[in-house]
């Protein structure tokens, strides 16, 4: 059974209970700390907790500003520079040839005192949201993102799906941040939802609280897969799309969020997208590396993944994937064991709360909910790494 684990300066920390039937290894709740007031002695034990159990919540934080929230999140990476992982609230909005990417599909918003703290909501945020003036979050839909979409009807009714599976990062010119830092505001307000897997599987999770977010994590998917699967995996490469969420911006998700369906063929041309730098194209090891227990985790985000250059072993054959239908339908298969309800943890924040993760180390996703529930208000920091993954 866990058990709350006092440090000294009055910070407890309790790993999560998890039901009987799940297969969750993570998470903890973290109490007894101000994140405004942080000494370096707390800062180590907090960022060994984080490391250690992947996704923390603390508690109680109502009161913490967003200047602090940013430069919490920087002492992760005190040589990185202070920016958003995705760049300037400029750099996401950018347009080619009118057309803007994924990213700036929706409203996107920073907090004015402290730009590297981005907005992500849903619905009115008030006369005046830390400076912001009558904004009215415009968020992303299924409706709009998936292939094969839900209706209106199913998401008034309180049935849902995964939003896209995904990491913090750019995957172009920016390192992949280390951190991501989710603070709770407000939460809607309705009745438990239900997520439907809707690939002919039946496959349902019942008693979801509208507003949250839902969680795997990388380590436990690389625990899963079988000998010969880590072989290829721990030798092998990704690459990533220049301009990665301009090149998928007219691309639809899968059912469960975890890729683009193959044939789709939505990708934009080279001729079609920005200029871009090869120097600041990213490929990077499918395998990460927690930087306190030194767990591997398979890393690829699947959706801009361009290239896959694979390897049985060090001394092996490089087989080159250039066929993007063949690099999701790879990952699909290394990642669809991981998309089971006995995996997913919806993170139980409330309102007052910091969910803080190994960006690193886990995969989320959004939860869709009826416009009729109300608003949605949290602030996200990461910020983009000093150095890449390994």
């Amino acid at each position: 059974m866990p058990h709350s684990t006092a440090a000294p300066s009055n910070i407890v920390i309790t790993p999560l209970k998890h039901s009987p039937s799940s297969n969750v290894k993570f998470g903890a709740e973290i109490s007894g700390i101000d994140l405004n007031h942080v000494s370096d002695f707390e800062f180590s034990i907090l960022r060994e907790a984080i490391y250690k159990h992947e996704l923390v919540i603390f508690k109680s934080q109502k009161a913490l500003t967003p200047t602090n929230h940013f430069n919490f999140v920087h002492r992760f990476d005190p040589e990185a520079e202070a920016v958003h992982g995705h760049g300037t609230i400029e750099t996401v909005k950018k347009t080619w040839k009118g057309e803007k990417s994924l990213l700036a599909a929706n409203s996107t918003y920073c907090i004015p005192e402290a730009p590297g703290v981005r907005l992500v909501a849903a619905g009115y945020q008030g006369e005046d949201h830390y400076g912001l003036k009558d904004v009215n979050f415009i968020t992303s839909t299924t409706i709009n993102t998936h292939a094969d979409p839900p209706t209106k009807a199913d998401i008034d009714e309180g049935f849902t799906r995964f939003g896209r599976w995904h990491i913090d990062c750019a995957m172009y010119n920016l390192e992949p941040p280390l951190i991501t830092a989710l603070r709770c505001l407000k939460l809607p307000n309705g009745p438990p939802q239900t997520i439907r897997w809707d690939d002919g599987s039946g496959t349902e999770m019942k008693g979801v609280r509208p507003g949250l977010t839902a969680f795997y994590s990388c380590e436990q998917l690389y625990e899963m897969l079988s000998e010969d699967e880590k072989a290829i995996v721990d030798n092998s490469m990704v690459q990533y799309a220049p301009h990665p969420y301009q090149w998928i911006s007219k691309a639809k998700q899968d059912s469960l969020g975890i890729t683009i369906p193959q044939g789709q063929g939505a990708e934009l041309p080279i001729s079609s997208m920005p200029p871009f730098d090869e120097s600041k194209v990213k490929t990077y090891p499918m395998v990460w590396r927690n930087p306190v227990t030194n767990k591997p985790a398979f890393m690829v985000h699947a959706i801009i993944a361009q290239k896959l250059f694979l390897k049985p072993s060090p001394d092996g054959e490089v087989k080159v994937v250039d066929n993007v239908d063949e690099v999701r339908k790879f990952c699909f298969n290394i990642m669809r064991r991981m998309i089971e309800p006995e995996n997913i943890l919806i993170a139980p924040y409330e309102e007052g709360d910091v969910a803080v993760w190994n960006n690193r180390g886990m995969e989320h996703t959004f939860i869709e909910y009826p416009e009729s529930y109300g608003p949605r208000m949290m602030h996200q920091v990461n910020i983009a790494a000093s150095f890449p993954p390994s």
